[in-house]
């Protein structure tokens, strides 16, 4: 039982020891090849902060035109509240149910935009944090490959 277990620690460091020799070889294959990684990885990280930029325009595109919306309701609110009490003056009721129909469809257009434009600037801030991390990746990667080559 002895010599077997013996030989058994042999054969397992043995088979350990060429396994990290074999691992610690590396070959100008595998340098090739990691280099070639790198410049894609660097180009794919390019690639993503200019997506990113692009989105945050579009983004603010978007953050103006609500903007412009939630401008345009109040003031047709605004127009329904001076028509409300007019009618309400006059004692024209059926008017004045109109009024407050329209009055409340405007405050919800209002609020889905305001949620709009929060929703927009979730993005920006998200796109904008994007940014920062793909440039830092760039920045890395660019160091990673200065060292190799020193």
């Amino acid at each position: 039982m002895r010599r077997i277990g013996k030989v058994m620690f042999l054969i397992a460091t043995a088979t350990l020891g060429l396994s990290t020799l074999v691992s610690a070889q590396s070959t100008n294959a595998n340098r090739n090849a990691d280099a070639a990684h790198d410049r894609k990885d660097i180009r794919h990280d390019r690639r993503d902060i200019h997506k990113d930029r692009k989105d945050v325009r579009s983004d603010r595109k978007d953050i103006r035109a609500d903007r412009a919306d939630v401008r345009k309701e109040v003031r047709d609110e605004n127009k329904d509240r001076r028509e409300l009490r007019h009618d309400l003056a006059t004692g024209d009721k059926a008017d004045a149910r109109m009024e407050r129909k329209d009055i409340r469809r405007d405050q919800r257009d209002i609020n889905k935009d305001r949620r709009d434009i929060h929703g927009d600037r979730r993005d920006v801030r998200a796109d904008r944090k994007d940014i920062r991390h793909d440039r830092r990746d760039v920045n890395r990667d660019r160091k990673d490959k200065d060292d190799d080559k020193k």
